[in-house]
């Protein structure tokens, strides 16, 4: 008994990544269906990379599968060779990838983003990655990003966070000195009424970026829906300073977690 083709997308959306390859296995048009589902989400997980690249490769040439891709991670575990070699087999498959909402740079990548070219994901709306002069030019060409992510986790003040000009960000991580340079009232994007901001690193340089978004709900008559701090990294020098609750001071967030 033969069901539509519409249902057996629907229930193939339910399954697993291996039964998904069990599945393409039956016959030619499950393979067809089952390959649209199977790689919506690609996480860099080869090391040596050259069976990513062999993937990414494969995907340029069939622009019906690459157009399903929705989150594209480009991260590492450890230090790499192979960034160059791996964002450059990535670009035209990128290119092809319109439905794309999430994208994971590794911060290895962040200073050879040039090797995308002019590339525009028209749906991405996650980015993550380091800052950098190509990084804010890939930014650029996306003033639809919404949610950013940006790496480093050490904390450090970066001039290169310049945020060029678009949307309202409704998510915003990073750590203190990042996002403290990011909230600066001259930086050309601004936190969404209702954002919510991660802030990483050691919770004794969490402080500034309270005063920061103080400053910014001021400023905007904007608040948090959600602010999160990285309480588990809580240290003695933290309670030796005389560590303050995070829900004090903090009147932008409805929630503080």
């Amino acid at each position: 008994m033969h069901l539509p083709l519409e249902l057996y997308t629907l229930i193939f959306a339910q399954l697993s990544q291996s039964d998904l390859c069990a599945v393409a296995r039956v016959d030619r048009v499950f393979h067809e269906l089952a390959s649209l589902l199977l790689y919506r989400v690609i996480r860099h997980d080869f090391d040596p990379p050259h069976q990513l690249v062999s993937l990414l490769n494969g995907l340029a040439r069939r622009s019906r599968i690459v157009s399903r891709v929705s989150t594209f991670d480009l991260s590492w575990k450890r230090g790499t060779g192979y960034s160059v070699y791996v964002l450059s087999a990535a670009r035209p498959a990128l290119g092809q990838m319109t439905n794309l909402t999430t994208l994971v740079l590794d911060s290895c990548l962040s200073n050879i983003v040039h090797i995308l070219g002019d590339v525009v994901c028209p749906n991405l709306r996650a980015l993550q990655s380091e800052p950098s002069p190509w990084f804010n030019a890939f930014l650029l060409r996306h003033p639809h990003v919404t949610e950013l992510d940006i790496l480093p986790y050490c904390d450090r003040s970066d001039n290169e966070v310049l945020l060029p000009s678009g949307s309202p960000l409704t998510y915003l991580g990073g750590t203190g000195g990042v996002l403290v340079t990011a909230l600066h009232p001259q930086r050309g994007r601004e936190l969404a009424d209702g954002a919510t901001v991660h802030v990483r690193g050691p919770f004794s340089v969490h402080w500034p970026v309270f005063d920061a978004l103080e400053k910014w709900k001021t400023r905007t008559a904007r608040g948090l829906q959600w602010l999160l701090v990285s309480r588990s990294a809580i240290d003695v020098g933290d309670a030796l300073s005389g560590l303050r609750d995070p829900g004090q001071g903090c009147s932008h967030a409805e929630r503080v977690v």
